[in-house]
């Protein structure tokens, strides 16, 4: 028989995993659900007339450092930490360790996905042409290069770039690094905690 505890943490877990899941697969929903939009760009904004570069942190890059790499630190410090201190490493001593360590790695978890999926929202409704539009575009309007062009066509063969081509603001890379920035604030000040009293 299943203690009411074990049940009760059960439930936390996959409840846990729920919200955590969700959260993400909203990113994936705005991104499917927006689809490309096309902006009125002014003609004369050289801001948007640099020529196209992939990105230099991929997206495994980044997912890397924003979302392993927090992770592992705090596992690895914490079983880390708890052998320096010479614990008595017994099943209640462990138990306690992974309940605080799942504790920091699902509150970091829940703050990336509402991070992706607020990001997601603001550049899908407030977003900007990158600087890179005109190459990646190239627009059939502004031969003289004044004007405001609120129709227009794409020529550019680069799907994935059109694809990106109004998701200028924010920028994602930024905003998961202020994420993981915070959240290392937030442990460093949080009262001392320790697995045996």
């Amino acid at each position: 028989m299943v203690h009411a505890e074990t049940k009760r943490l059960i439930v936390r877990v996959v409840s846990d995993t729920v919200i955590v899941s969700l959260l993400h697969l909203c990113y994936f929903i705005i991104s499917a659900a927006a689809g490309f939009s096309r902006l009125r760009i002014f003609c004369d904004d050289d801001s948007l007339r640099y020529p196209y570069k992939s990105d230099t942190v991929t997206i495994v890059g980044c997912a890397f450092y924003a979302y392993l790499l927090p992770v592992l630190t705090v596992i690895v410090l914490e079983v880390l930490l708890a052998v320096y201190n010479r614990y008595t490493l017994h099943h209640r001593v462990w138990k306690m360790m992974a309940f605080l360590m799942y504790n920091f790695v699902i509150t970091f978890l829940m703050a990336a996905g509402v991070c992706l999926m607020l990001t997601n929202l603001i550049k899908y409704t407030l977003g900007r042409p990158r600087p890179h539009f005109w190459d990646v575009c190239q627009p059939d309007v502004c031969p003289t290069r004044t004007g405001v062009a609120a129709s227009y066509t794409c020529r550019g063969t680069n799907k994935d770039a059109l694809d990106d081509l109004f998701k200028s603001f924010v920028s994602g890379h930024s905003s998961l690094a202020a994420v993981g920035s915070t959240y290392a604030v937030f442990l460093r000040y949080l009262p001392k905690m320790t697995v045996i009293q």
